[in-house]
């Protein structure tokens, strides 16, 4: 019968399983060294993950609403749908500010569903 040897110095050991194979065993006094550098190798490595940006609070209608201005007098047409979700505004806002536009300024909807495009005339 085969006694378990630690990896590291030689003494009887705990076996650990095998991996690639190979069984690992360590001893008691081997692992609590190695358990303790372990704490100090997750602290290093974690900071290295990037930090996810918080995601953005939505608009609202009112600054929406300027921000729909100034795209349609730039581009002279924006498609309302697309333009609301990269905003976080929900749909039912995007449509009453458009409509509000359409009734201050003389804009068109044009189009439905999903391709509703809010266009200044020339």
């Amino acid at each position: 019968m085969k006694l378990p040897t630690c990896m590291i110095c030689g003494k009887l050991g705990t076996p650990l399983g095998t991996i690639a194979g190979r069984e690992i065993v360590i001893c008691n006094d081997c692992l609590i060294p190695l358990y303790n550098m372990l704490g100090a190798a997750v602290a290093l490595v974690k900071p290295a993950k990037p930090k996810r940006a918080p995601p953005k609070k939505p608009l609202s209608p009112e600054e929406f609403k300027e921000q729909l201005e100034k795209a349609v007098d730039r581009r002279k047409r924006v498609l309302l749908i697309p333009f609301a979700e990269r905003r976080r505004v929900s749909r039912d806002v995007a449509r009453s500010v458009a409509e509000e536009l359409v009734r201050e300024k003389g804009w068109t909807l044009e189009g439905e569903g999903e391709k509703v495009a809010l266009v200044k005339p020339e």
